[in-house]
């Protein structure tokens, strides 16, 4: 699916224009092509996108619903590699003794 969108006042608008593959025959399906507004926000250690979609189908419409995209930010990445890293060494340390 190809897709286009801006990003304004931590707000990304988005559409999606036209399928670039497919793997069945489209006689029985079809593609939904939807567009929608995603608000950006961060949240415990996460970056957030989250909004509502709608879409149209070339025999139908399409049931609208919701995105939520979740990555989490370098800080909490760190700390739980850290935290693992506490873990293998109270593991090896036990395993000494």
């Amino acid at each position: 699916m190809k897709l286009s969108g801006k990003i304004q006042d931590k707000v990304f608008t988005f559409e999606e224009s036209n399928i670039i593959a497919q793997d069945f025959d489209g006689q029985t399906m079809s593609w939904c092509i939807k567009q929608g507004t995603l608000n950006y926000s961060k949240k415990e250690g996460e970056v957030v996108l989250q909004g509502n979609w709608t879409g149209t189908a070339v025999r139908s419409t399409c049931a609208p619903g919701t995105i939520t995209l979740k990555r989490k930010t370098n800080q909490q990445q760190q700390d739980k590699s850290n935290k693992q890293g506490r873990k293998l060494k109270e593991a090896a340390r036990a395993g000494n003794k």
